[in-house]
């Protein structure tokens, strides 16, 4: 079990071994981030779990496949860009700084 990482659809697969790679849509949700996702062993068998919702399942391999909602954040991939950008216009300005102090010395005389 796990919490979804994210809003968006999750869509519950059976993977059928033969032909390879073909899958079968079992169920289709809508889930908000950190709603309960996986699947859990009860007295029946085994079962898939989203939010609320549990599903009995037959043998077999099942996933549960996600399409995140758009317009969605990463906050520590947001984090890595705005550190990056911050330290190249740091180092703009510093070497804009220093070409135009390097400018200015020669231009008194200074070399």
């Amino acid at each position: 079990m796990m919490r979804a990482p994210w809003d968006g659809q999750y869509a519950l697969q059976l993977n059928h071994s033969q032909p390879k790679g073909q899958t079968k849509v079992i169920d289709i949700v809508h889930l908000k981030k950190d709603e309960e996702l996986g699947f859990r062993q009860r007295e029946n068998g085994v079962v898939a779990v989203a939010g609320g919702l549990e599903i009995p399942l037959e043998s077999g391999e099942y996933e549960w496949v996600m399409t995140a909602d758009k317009g969605q954040a990463d906050p520590l991939a947001t984090t890595v860009l705005v550190v990056v950008t911050v330290l190249v216009v740091v180092g703009v300005v510093v070497i804009v700084l220093y070409a135009a102090g390097e400018n200015a010395l020669h231009h008194y005389g200074f070399h």
